[in-house]
């Protein structure tokens, strides 16, 4: 595997004042574009978002209800496993056994000496769990949240969507996930469905982006390697053009543009706010990122 990544600062944007990334500097794309990845170091105040201060898995549970059904990964496998509520997030993220064994394991390889010859057990330690799948926008948690305002100003779903079928809440449910992962957590390189955007907020622990462009070739690259059977055992990375690492800390807004292709590594375990939009400053790229883009307007112009 090449570490070897390319310099961020020739694709990241770096938005230091939240309250000057609006819609209006994204339509100029003077200032700002929705072309590249957009890192905002500002509060979440500054972009017109409402966000917890604090939101602990414990916190989703109370909120959401703790027989609330979820979707949960095991890393290992890349399996899900059947049948996981939230209180059964709960008890695995708060398990103190799970940390210690996680705690006992760094310490080791932390103090192992580069010359010693050690192997290291890993069938000791606990399984590695991912969840970054729970669309909340029908749940009570979504009274606590709000994405930024220049998401709300050009996500289709809030300005073009039949406001009669909103009001039955039939419209794509996208808009608002949580997501809880584990340290160790690790989701291969892949793009959004739909072709659509996103926003990714940070409220606890860390995340580690690998980014690389959607050029022709690199899209090529990834069709070749999502169609290989032995796709698992090939690190995609290295055979693009260019892979740009980025690392996020809590309280930092981070936007993936429209068809970027995008791996993430969980350092330490995390709880990260964020939702999918698709807008109108990157049609191209959405339309031929997914056929669902096809369908919205069909069923747009069908109302």
């Amino acid at each position: 595997m090449n570490n070897d990544f390319d310099d961020i600062t020739a694709v990241l944007q770096i938005v230091s004042d939240g309250t000057q990334l609006t819609a209006e500097a994204l339509y100029e794309g003077q200032k700002f574009n929705i072309h590249t990845p957009l890192l905002v170091t500002d509060t979440p105040e500054s972009l017109g978002m409402s966000i917890p201060k604090c939101l602990t898995v414990r916190n989703v549970a109370q909120c959401i209800g703790y027989s609330y059904s979820i979707n949960v990964m095991d890393v290992s496998t890349q399996e899900e496993l059947p049948d996981w509520t939230l209180k059964d997030l709960v008890s695995y993220f708060e398990c103190p056994i799970r940390k210690k064994k996680l705690a006992d394991y760094n310490n080791a390889i932390n103090n192992i000496n580069t010359n010693d010859d050690i192997m290291l057990d890993p069938t000791n330690l606990p399984k590695i769990l991912n969840q970054i799948s729970l669309e909340f926008s029908r749940t009570p948690l979504i009274r606590r949240v709000q994405s930024p305002k220049f998401v709300r100003d050009i996500d289709w779903i809030d300005n073009a969507w039949p406001q009669s079928r909103k009001e039955e809440n039939e419209y794509p449910q996208v808009q608002y996930y949580c997501l809880t992962s584990t340290e160790g957590c690790f989701t291969d390189f892949h793009i959004d469905f739909g072709g659509t955007s996103v926003w990714y907020h940070v409220l606890s622990g860390e995340k580690v982006f690998l980014l690389i462009e959607p050029t022709d070739d690199n899209l090529k690259l990834y069709e070749e390697w999502i169609c290989n059977p032995k796709q698992g055992s090939i690190f995609f990375a290295n055979f693009a053009d260019k892979c740009y690492k980025v690392k996020l800390e809590a309280g930092k807004t981070f936007i993936i543009p429209t068809g970027w292709i995008h791996a993430v590594y969980t350092p330490i375990d995390s709880v990260v706010i964020g939702g999918n939009f698709l807008h109108s400053l990157d049609i191209k790229g959405q339309v031929s990122g997914d056929n669902h883009i096809l369908n919205f307007l069909q069923q747009f112009h069908e109302n």
